[in-house]
């Protein structure tokens, strides 16, 4: 079963930059798919899953709309409660909404925006333990 990483965020160009830097950095061991809403998120879970693929992280945005990425999380983690959870936002990394998540979804990261890159291909690789390619992150 191969491994599948969701990024979720209503910025565009922020899911395409991360998802190539971690396309890039994983290459073949990792199907990287971006989402623009929690909706199309749970759609991509579902894609995904029936395609025989296993969604193992998802990586999210706190303010979105239609529905936050604190809220999303939450359901999330009900539904799959093995999907390890990295909040990346614009928010300090000790904001309330951060510490609440981290108690009830135990998120396994919380970084802010902009996210280092190597900091976070460093945290995915452990989270989803893959092995190290050797490659300058």
């Amino acid at each position: 079963m191969k491994l599948a990483l969701l990024c979720v965020d209503d910025e565009a160009i922020l899911t395409l930059a991360i998802s190539r830097s971690l396309r890039t950095s994983f290459g073949p061991d990792l199907h990287v798919v971006s989402a623009s809403s929690a909706a199309e998120a749970f759609e991509a879970i579902a894609e995904l899953e029936g395609s025989g693929e296993e969604v193992r992280m998802v990586i999210s945005d706190l303010l979105m709309p239609e529905m936050r990425g604190d809220d999303f999380l939450r359901v999330l983690h009900q539904r799959f409660p093995d999907i390890k959870t990295i909040l990346l936002s614009g928010m300090p990394p000790d904001c309330p909404e951060a510490i609440v998540l981290k108690e009830e979804v135990g998120l396994y990261a919380n970084l802010s925006k902009p996210a280092n890159m190597k900091i976070l291909t460093r945290l995915v690789r452990e989270a989803l333990s893959l092995p190290d390619s050797g490659s300058q992150e």
